[in-house]
């Protein structure tokens, strides 16, 4: 007499399926990830001008497999926990997209660098707006602690993207910060 297998619902946490309900969920979840976790780094590799067509293909690429990495990496880690850190649970941790917005601002200031004259392409710009988006999305205590105190924010409360929102008060021009003895050909 042939053995039936049990499965079990969808939704409990050890919960078993048929390959054949298994594999098209697998792959929705697979997609989705893909999805939400490539396309907001997309968005601002393009607002930063870090396209294959100023010559950035490779570092594009590079980019991208290392966001896949390591959102593999941290969502195997919820899955499987390590000490106390980790949920059991199969979460998808990816990239966010609430600081579209904010990076958007970061890497216009840094294109006005090449309107001054301070940073000679647009493809170095976006290198630097990029570095400095990354920069600034790591919550540094000391900061965090200066803003907290700063805006009167209760402890509980971590300040991780915060929106200027009004007119400057002034409308300084551009300063020529162009020094030529700052330019080094094979050594220091």
């Amino acid at each position: 007499m042939k053995e039936e297998k049990q499965y079990s619902s969808p939704y409990s946490l050890d919960g078993r399926l048929p390959l054949r309900t298994a594999v098209p969920l697998g792959l929705q979840h697979v997609l989705a990830m893909f999805v939400g976790n490539l396309s907001p780094l997309l968005v601002i590799m393009g607002i930063c001008g870090i396209t294959a067509g100023e010559g950035l293909g490779a570092l594009r690429l590079t980019l991208l497999q290392n966001a896949m990495i390591v959102s593999g990496l941290v969502t195997f880690i919820q899955l499987y926990p390590i000490g106390p850190i980790g949920s059991r649970l199969p979460i998808v941790m990816g990239t966010s997209s609430g600081f579209i917005g904010i990076s958007s601002t970061m890497a216009t200031s840094m294109m006005a660098g090449v309107a001054a004259g301070v940073i000679t392409t647009d493809a170095l710009a976006g290198i630097y707006a990029y570095g400095a988006i990354m920069g600034a999305c790591y919550p540094n205590e000391r900061i965090v602690d200066r803003i907290r105190a700063y805006l009167g924010i209760p402890a509980n409360v971590t300040p991780l993207a915060i929106v200027p929102v009004g007119y400057p008060a002034e409308t300084p021009s551009p300063k020529d910060k162009w020094n030529p003895d700052n330019i080094h050909y094979d050594r220091w």
